[in-house]
């Protein structure tokens, strides 16, 4: 980002400056989207091409008003303050699509657990706080602008990042367990017209080889399977249970919601003889063959597993032939789970979540905050084949093990699968292909950690957008000092 901050500085056109970097930034992080949407969905190439489009302009929105403001906002005499209230104006902006798309250029840093400790303080946020800091304040030096104060300032929130994550990795890996897991990870590699045979055949193989497996995770998968909806489903399922003696944490894909009851007087309408809707759901089925816990995905995907707007445009169904039916479920416990082995109650609590909602922080502080201690995401990447939307899918939701310090165990249809710590090391054995079918057992470690993020969640972010706005109320009062040359 040094040569975007450069070039704002020495330009009055920063609204296009920053609109025309972003548009291009999200592009190309989001181009993998294209041959999903028009499999998923069943739309044309062209339609494709003009949503992904409108998406990326969308997205680029907020640092388009990054670039209007960014002269507009520096109010005071000093550029360090300057400095630091540009770096929040940035962050407050781009953490603004975190409720659509939840991406920025500070989820690049996955791969860098000894830097990004600092989330589970402040989140996201934080991290793109000390990102953008560390490059505004070079882009400064380079230009002679305090080239010693802007380094020496950069080089210290490095620093204090590096520290901080030294520490929290420390007393995370010297925290007691209290208890671990032995887990049974499918991937099938299954497309819509397979069967689940391939999926059964592994989990029976696997758990031979294997008898101190304590639980079976499966992912979820295209084809059209239900152990609440389906008695053939679930007979298979009772069948393989007796086989291997296990539970099992499984992805059922369709159960019906309630239809209500049309009273005979009532004369028939559209929408109660409309298709009927259904919930995705993962289901803890116990070695006994009954339902232990049940949880209902709430963050669904537009236009894939739901049409926004439908009720009131009917004819967008026209367009979106294959968009799924599903409606979002309410907010549930974690579920609770206790080993074969063990007589007390359940003192390992699954947060089960479902794919694409990983990416949003509040769905997994939330089953934190309710007693959560182990995430286990259900996902199915098979629709991105081998492009980058299932490294971009796993490299953003890593940051929902660190913000909670929880494991994180992913078990997706056709990779990425694997075992991550609360830190967001990634066990690399675990780590599987794409569009491989693969098993394997991992153990995790089950802490009960508790983390600022869990209790404040994103107070950085709202005290950060509070400054912000009172600087730029500031600035219609006073002009700013500096906005451009």
């Amino acid at each position: 980002m040094i040569p975007l901050f450069i070039a704002a500085d020495n330009s009055t056109k920063c609204g296009a400056i920053f609109g025309l970097w972003a548009f291009a930034w999200w592009c190309w992080s989001i181009v993998w989207m294209l041959p999903a949407a028009i499999d998923f969905i069943g739309i044309s190439p062209v339609l494709a091409s003009i949503l992904w489009g409108l998406l990326c302009a969308l997205l680029s929105l907020p640092y388009w008003i990054i670039g209007r403001l960014w002269h507009r906002i520096s109010v005071t005499q000093s550029p360090i303050l300057n400095s630091t209230l540009q770096t929040l104006l940035f962050t407050v902006m781009a953490s603004g699509t975190q409720w659509f798309v939840p991406a920025n250029p500070a989820h690049s840093l996955y791969v860098y657990p000894q830097l990004i400790q600092i989330v589970d303080i402040g989140g996201i946020p934080l991290l793109l706080f000390g990102l953008v800091g560390v490059n505004l304040c070079l882009a400064k030096a380079f230009q002679n602008k305090k080239p010693l104060v802007m380094s020496c300032i950069a080089g210290a929130i490095i620093l204090i990042f590096f520290a901080y994550s030294h520490i929290r990795t420390y007393q995370f890996d010297n925290q007691k367990n209290i208890d671990t897991l032995n887990i049974a990870m499918l991937q099938p590699n299954l497309q819509r017209e397979d069967s689940l045979d391939r999926l059964y055949q592994l989990t029976e193989i696997l758990v031979s080889e294997n008898s101190n497996i304590d639980l079976v995770v499966w992912p979820e998968f295209p084809p059209a399977f239900s152990w609440q909806e389906n008695k053939s489903d679930r007979d298979k399922i009772t069948a393989l249970i007796e086989t291997i003696n296990k539970p099992i944490l499984l992805n059922s894909g369709y159960i019906y919601q309630k239809k209500p009851t049309v009273p005979p007087s009532q004369p028939i309408t559209l929408q109660s003889t409309a298709p009927r809707s259904y919930y995705n759901a993962a289901q803890l089925i116990s070695s006994k063959s009954e339902l232990a816990g049940s949880y209902h995905k709430q963050q669904l995907v537009p236009f894939f597993e739901y049409l926004p707007f439908e009720a009131t445009f009917p004819m967008l169904r026209h367009w979106f032939p294959d968009t799924l039916r599903y409606i979002p479920g309410d907010k549930p416990s974690p579920l609770g789970f206790s080993k074969n082995n063990q007589k007390t109650g359940n003192n390992i609590h699954i947060a089960p979540l479902i794919c694409f909602e990983m990416l949003f922080p509040h769905y997994s502080r939330y089953q934190a905050n309710q007693g959560a201690n182990i995430i286990i995401n259900l996902s199915n990447d098979s629709w991105f084949q081998t492009s980058r939307g299932s490294i971009s899918h796993f490299s953003l939701a890593i940051f929902r093990s660190i913000e909670n310090k929880l494991p994180w165990i992913r078990v997706s249809n056709g990779g990425i699968s694997a075992s991550v710590s609360g830190t967001g090391e990634i066990d690399t054995p675990s780590l599987t292909n794409l569009n491989e079918h693969h098993a394997q057992v991992v153990q995790v470690d089950i802490k009960n950690s508790l983390t600022p993020y869990q209790k404040i969640g994103d107070l950085f972010l709202i005290l950060a957008s509070i400054i912000v706005i009172a600087a730029l109320i500031f600035s219609i009062k006073m002009p700013p000092i500096c906005r451009g040359h």
